[in-house]
């Protein structure tokens, strides 16, 4: 080409292509193509002329891997060109060298020639790219394709470019029948009349009703490939209703009959992040910082984007605040900025800057008689609260009767600061039975609070993974979409549900013991068995740590959520193919916290321990079911994590109680009992089993002692080792084997303490491994021999430590979804709890 522009430039025709790139073509094809009597031939055949440049394999199949570099960016254009994209139908292996940008559009000029399932996939990687090697895209690629129910393609990938480092061998999600929650994190919730409408990263669009007793069955629409990321109710004559996606794109929905009237892709450039109605028409609001206004009548009537913030807007409201000034569009950003402006011709307002600190991460906003109360979180943890009010500001002087009249804004705030808060996820604001409040999730923690002064604090734990907030009107109620696809509603009736143990106060805050919500599918614990075979845990209710705090007093309760509506499946799988390998068994409990399983006469002996603290212990085909309530005294709850004893003689448990010490029980004998050598004033939440020198031993972590990690024998209660390190800001997870202590934060850190035989430290290293907290670490034996340590966090990454010098396993594989657990069943064999389902790969796919 360089030859070419410098011996015989007249001979190309060049031009600049979408990603900014010089293209350069014959200018006789160029010219012929203008004058050509039969386009579609021409396309046709230089369609072929491109599938000529692969080069073929021995075993019949094109070797995409080396393809011409113009091949992996163009193809799918020029096949849609040629009205033949649904040539590459049989050529997986191109879907492992092709540009996604490339593919998506051409699936969306042909609609979705190639089934929206692979547009679903391959937008799934806009966001974070593809990797580069062909053999890790091909993993990659086919991991995503399991998660869509495409095992047939995902295998034929595999098959055509054979994975290195690592390969999903299968994927397992929802239970046949479950259709009414996302497979993916709900990113915007909002009611149209009496139904609630609900949309997530899968691009599915759900619609159902809500009554008293629950959720009711759902009706699942495809919305928007990649993603939907926002939804919002649009009054007026005809009911309609208008999403936007991850693309930019939007589409209008007739909520009668659930069609499609328009769709306007590229209202955006990134994803829409909020839309809202206003001026009898909506507004919408992206990821590239703009604003833009839409006659929905009339699509072509759209004002130009707005510069609303530098980054992102995080939220958008439309509320009449002030009197007389009608209604305010209002935006909150990334750059730590509310701005106001006028919805009919844009003009900015004026604006407030955030005092909390980081970027704005979730707002919201509620106007009541012109007042307007409204809530920023940030990416540091804060929340700041604000009450907004307007005058009219009236123009004087000559001229005072050509100047329009603006209103002019003051606020009062207050902002809460604590550190270490992991990022504020979600908001909202309603009106309950005592005024106005707002609602906030950071982590597993959910907090309300009333904007009235001196009004009671209301703080819930373990409330894990809100992805989204929003409000019904009446009756008072907060909606809240999980990252997991699930969606939970909280009444806000006056009640003294919440701590009538302790005679709390009679307020209208969220009630989470009267939580609704729908069929969760998360997996929350697994096991290994031999032959092999895998237990897994899905579902169930969970328990919250519920705080109100008052001017004089602080009253706290602990509750086990129990909801027999939504109840927890245990079930075994082939650890080869997934396939059940025995009946599932569904537990009248709550979710399932730990499992252990030991091979039986006739099948395995499964013993689980719940949220209520109560061991369910059964042979697999049998009906009997034991109980044994893990701690001694019914009336105390688990003060953190469990941890189940694999290494022992018998399957057993280790725990700790809100008062502390060390509780372990032997799941055959039923029996609990205190190790007494562990002080009761150690208040682990954090545990780990593990065998070091062939004995059981226990690791433990107390937030007393941040720094802190201590190893005591399981039999004994004995203390063996105590690390410290003063770098541990705050541990989520740990693990512990011959030579080596994990340690994972709730920052995304990795902690190795390297040890000899005796426990004693040989180095620490502290790496950055994740975002967001680590949610899981567990010893993986490869099929060379190497044992390396394998982490998990709530970015949905598996990580491996230490990292490898050569291609033995991958330094990271990305997984799509929160990670909740792991364990190994087998050399190089990884089984993994995600949010989505429970999925297994082989590490070290060379071997394979």
């Amino acid at each position: 080409m360089t030859w070419l522009l410098d011996r015989a430039p007249a001979l190309l025709s060049t031009a600049v292509g979408p990603d900014g790139r010089h293209r350069h073509r014959l200018f006789h094809a160029a010219f012929a193509e203008s004058v050509s009597p039969d386009p579609a031939a021409l396309a046709s055949g230089f369609f072929d002329g491109l599938l000529d440049a692969v080069p073929v394999r021995a075993d019949g199949r094109r070797d995409w891997t080396a393809a011409p570099t113009y091949v992996r960016r163009y193809l799918a254009h020029h096949a849609q060109e040629a009205d033949r994209l649904g040539d590459l139908l049989g050529e997986a292996g191109y879907l492992t060298v092709a540009d996604p940008g490339d593919v998506l559009r051409a699936q969306e000029r042909s609609g979705h020639v190639l089934g929206r399932e692979i547009s679903h996939v391959l937008a799934g990687f806009t966001a974070r790219p593809l990797p580069e090697e062909a053999a890790d895209r091909a993993a990659a690629i086919a991991l995503r394709l399991r998660y869509r129910g495409r095992d047939d393609l995902a295998d034929e990938v595999l098959r055509t470019v054979p994975a290195a480092g690592w390969r999903p061998l299968w994927f397992q999600g929802p239970p046949a029948g479950i259709a009414d929650s996302h497979q993916g994190a709900v990113r915007s919730v909002t009611t149209s009349g009496t139904l609630i409408v609900s949309c997530a990263d899968d691009g599915a669009l759900m619609v159902r009703l809500l009554t008293d007793d629950g959720f009711g069955p759902a009706t699942v629409l495809d919305a928007h490939v990649g993603g939907a990321t926002a939804v919002a109710d649009l009054p007026g004559a005809v009911p309609r209703l208008i999403t936007g996606g991850v693309d930019g794109g939007l589409a209008i929905w007739d909520t009668s009959t659930w069609s499609v009237l328009a769709r306007f892709p590229g209202a955006h450039d990134g994803p829409v992040t909020a839309i809202v109605p206003a001026d009898d028409g909506f507004v919408t609001a992206g990821a590239d910082g703009t604003v833009r206004a839409w006659n929905p009548d009339d699509l072509d009537e759209v004002n130009e984007p707005a510069r609303a913030h530098i980054g992102g807007v995080v939220g958008l409201v439309c509320a009449a605040i002030g009197p007389d000034a009608g209604e305010i569009l209002v935006s909150a950003g990334w750059d730590g900025r509310m701005t106001f402006w006028d919805p009919i011709d844009g003009t900015d307002l004026g604006s407030f800057d955030d005092p909390g600190g980081g970027g704005l991460t979730a707002f919201a906003l509620h106007a009541v008689d012109g007042v307007g109360y409204a809530i920023t979180g940030s990416s540091e943890g804060s929340v700041s609260v604000w009450t907004i009010t307007a005058r009219l500001d009236e123009p004087v002087g000559d001229e005072a009767r050509l100047m329009p009249i603006r209103p002019v804004f003051s606020c009062n705030i207050r902002t809460f600061n604590i550190t270490g808060r992991p990022a504020v996820t979600a908001a909202c604001v309603l009106t309950g039975p005592d005024g106005p409040l707002w609602v906030c999730a950071a982590g597993a923690e959910l907090i309300a609070e009333l904007f009235a002064d001196d009004s009671p604090h209301l703080s819930v734990g373990g409330v894990e993974g809100v992805s989204a907030l929003s409000s019904i009107a009446d009756p008072p109620r907060v909606l809240a979409g999980g990252h997991n696809g699930t969606l939970r509603a909280w009444s806000c009736v006056r009640s003294r549900s919440l701590l009538e143990t302790n005679h709390g106060p009679d307020v209208g805050l969220p009630n989470v013991s009267g939580e609704r919500s729908t069929t969760p599918t998360t997996v929350t614990a697994v096991g290994a068995a031999k032959g092999p075979f895998i237990v897994v845990a899905r579902g169930g209710s969970g328990g919250y740590q519920t705080t109100i705090e008052t001017p004089g007093y602080v009253t706290t309760e602990t509750t086990t959520r129990y909801d027999t509506r939504v109840r927890p499946t245990v079930t075994v799988l082939s650890a080869t193919d997934g396939i059940p390998a025995g009946p599932e068994r569904t537990l009248d409990a709550p979710a399932v916290l730990a499992l252990t399983v030991a091979p039986e006469p006739g099948g395995w002996k499964i013993a689980a321990v719940g949220r209520d603290g109560t061991c369910r212990s059964w042979q697999t085909g049998a009906a009997e079911l034991r109980e044994r309530a893990l701690l001694r005294h019914p009336f105390w709850h688990l003060g953190g994590q469990l941890a189940a004893v694999t290494a022992a003689p018998t399957p057993a448990f280790v725990a700790v109680s809100y008062v502390g010490g060390l509780w372990v029980l032997d799941a055959d004998r039923r029996r609990s009992r205190r190790r007494r050598r562990v002080p009761r004033s150690h208040k682990a939440t954090v545990l780990a089993t593990g065998v070091v020198g062939g004995r059981p031993v226990v690791a433990s972590w107390s937030p007393s002692e941040t720094s802190t990690v201590y190893v005591w024998e399981l039999a004994t209660g004995r203390q063996l080792a105590r690390h410290v390190d003063d770098r541990i800001v705050r541990i989520s997870t740990l693990a512990i084997r011959d030579g080596l202590l994990a340690a994972g934060g709730t920052d995304g850190a990795v902690t190795l303490f390297h040890l000899d035989d005796r426990l004693a430290p040989l180095g620490t290293n502290v790496h950055s491994g994740h975002l967001g907290r680590v949610s899981a670490l567990c010893a993986l034996n490869l099929p060379s021999g190497a044992t390396v340590t394998v982490s998990g966090g709530h970015d949905g990454d598996l990580r491996f430590w230490p990292q490898p010098r050569s291609g033995e396993h991958p330094i990271v594989v990305s997984l799509g979804s929160p990670v909740q657990c792991a364990c190994p069943a087998g050399p190089g064999i990884l089984v993994v709890g995600t949010e989505l389902g429970v999925v297994c790969l082989q590490i070290d796919g060379s071997a394979a």
